[in-house]
């Protein structure tokens, strides 16, 4: 149930309103998702939202979003947009609302061989020092995990990359993620998460089979492998309630400052 104990009420009623919208879409249109991250964890733990919890997760396959993409480009997803060049975490808006929007965090294939894993993590986690904006590097820095040579790595490449347009980045970011070192098409990963999450690999059929469980007033998709997914996300003991730190609630209050003054996220 939506309380106001961390004062999230008015945003997580708005989240639900959309999250309905976008199921109802996904529904039409045969697209499978599965919830993610803290939505994920709410759903399961909470059966419904995660009370400091300010915005949605989704997690879904390439071809699938392929399809998503498809159908809000051409402006069947009616009341919504989605930012897919300005990050390597797309994100789906709704038109006229800038306090409210769904992280898309997509599963690409990658080899069965832990070598060529390795490989293509590396590569993912130096191409995303190349998709930075100046306020997406703010976000970086407040709320990721990179420390001592990876973090100044990680700042070398930001500052190379500023002479090229940010959509031809996110580009061939989004190339790599696709096509590189994806092997016999065995597992899958969220090729543009997080640094510390691009490794957690799965087996393709986690993102091929699906139920739907409580959520709030309302029923929502999940992975029946869920269990598996959050444990490697939080660990085995995910269903005992942790606050997290005050740095994600920072990091989004950037983006909807930034969304709502126009600028360049």
């Amino acid at each position: 149930m939506i309380t106001n104990e961390y004062g999230m009420a008015n945003i997580q009623k708005e989240l639900l309103c959309f999250i309905k919208q976008f199921d109802g879409l996904c529904r039409k249109n045969n697209i499978q998702y599965t919830l993610h991250g803290g939505t994920l964890l709410g759903a399961i733990r909470e059966k419904g939202f995660i009370p400091w919890d300010d915005d949605i997760d989704i997690g879904i396959t390439r071809e699938q979003y392929e399809k998503l993409k498809e159908l809000i480009l051409t402006d069947k997803g009616k009341g919504v947009y989605l930012d897919c060049n300005r990050d390597k975490i797309k994100k789906i808006w709704l038109k006229g609302n800038e306090n409210v929007w769904i992280d898309i965090f997509i599963y690409d294939f990658i080899s069965e061989k832990k070598s060529v894993q390795s490989l293509k993590i590396l590569g993912l986690k130096l191409l995303s020092a190349f998709t930075k904006s100046k306020i997406t590097m703010s976000a970086f820095r407040i709320n990721n995990r990179a420390k001592g040579l990876s973090k100044f790595v990680y700042e070398i490449i930001y500052i190379i990359s500023k002479p090229f347009p940010l959509e031809y980045r996110i580009k061939k970011f989004d190339k790599f993620c696709k096509y590189a070192f994806i092997g016999k098409k065995q597992y899958i990963h969220r090729s543009n998460d997080q640094l510390w999450a691009m490794p957690m690999i799965i087996p393709v059929n986690y993102m091929t089979e699906f139920a739907y469980v409580n959520f709030e007033d309302t029923e929502l998709m999940i992975s029946t492998h869920y269990d598996a997914i959050l444990t490697q996300l939080y660990g085995s003991n995910y269903m005992t309630p942790k606050k997290v730190t005050e740095k994600a609630q920072a990091v989004h209050n950037i983006t909807r400052k930034n969304i709502k003054d126009k600028e360049q996220i």
